[in-house]
């Protein structure tokens, strides 16, 4: 007997003509979109979503350099042709535009299946850019002077006071009646201060370059106070400059202090 091809009036190969479009799976309430299939995201979407990771990993770059200035300054000279603070703002303007371009994209591609993975690239990055730009605030915060910094000559006599007068006397081309020895006992790593008001010049050593650098901040933030107060005084006139050594640092004026790290090296520092 032959099978009939009709069932309540309807063909069985009409079974096949009515199957959903690919990418769809079989639930308990019919069809539903099969992760990744369905209507792929438009190439504006997907365009946008690039361009939001390009500038995700820029901002990426930004602080990486803005890290390497701060925690490795004189390493990379071409770096320096820029300020920390243009670096900075260039990595913040780059992350910025990578979050308005994600959300962009994302709107985008809200109706399309698939839409997650649209700037998935510049969500990592911006993660990534925030955690980085963190852990750079906090490790330059604990180094104010760098983690790595170059070579530089260094010949202070730091192991005798007397030394250090006496060579600090003869970069000043002046002879001081009495140098003023400051008690250090209460600044642990402070091994000697002491001033000239003959020569003005004044000079720190501390007992190791850690406490060098907790220190430095502090001294010159003292000197800008002290300038500042005496603004109107003929003795405080003129240029200011500090000479920075590993484990030592001198206050004077800049054409003193540019022959001083001439004869003992050092790097030198402009006081504002």
């Amino acid at each position: 007997m032959a099978r009939s091809n009709d069932v309540h009036g309807e063909s069985n190969y009409d079974f096949f003509e009515n199957q959903p479009a690919q990418g769809y799976v079989p639930t308990a309430q019919g069809y539903a979109p099969a992760l990744g299939g369905g209507q792929p995201v438009s190439p504006a979407a997907r365009w946008v979503g690039r361009f939001a990771t390009l500038f995700g990993w820029l901002s990426v770059a930004g602080v990486v350099v803005v890290g390497i200035l701060l925690l490795a300054p004189g390493v990379v000279p071409a770096f320096e042709q820029w300020s920390t603070l243009v670096w900075t703002v260039a990595a913040i303007a780059c992350w910025a535009v990578s979050l308005l371009l994600t959300i962009a994209s994302k709107v985008m591609g809200r109706r399309k299946v698939g839409r997650r993975a649209v700037a998935s690239g510049a969500v990592v990055a911006l993660v990534f850019a925030a955690v980085l730009s963190g852990g750079v605030a906090l490790a330059s915060n604990m180094f104010p002077d760098g983690i790595v910094t170059p070579s530089v000559r260094d010949e202070a006599p730091t192991d005798d006071d007397s030394s250090m007068q006496q060579g600090l006397e003869q970069v000043a081309g002046a002879t001081c009646s009495t140098w003023q020895e400051q008690n250090v006992s209460g600044y642990p790593g402070v091994k000697s201060v002491a001033l000239c008001t003959d020569a003005k010049v004044a000079y720190v050593t501390f007992d190791t370059v850690a406490a060098a650098s907790m220190y430095r901040s502090l001294v010159i933030s003292q000197v800008q106070n002290l300038l500042s107060q005496n603004a109107d005084n003929a003795e405080a006139q003129g240029e200011w400059s500090v000479v920075n050594g590993d484990t030592w640092m001198v206050v004077g004026q800049r054409d003193v202090m540019e022959k001083l790290k001439e004869q003992w090296g050092g790097t030198l520092e402009d006081i504002q």
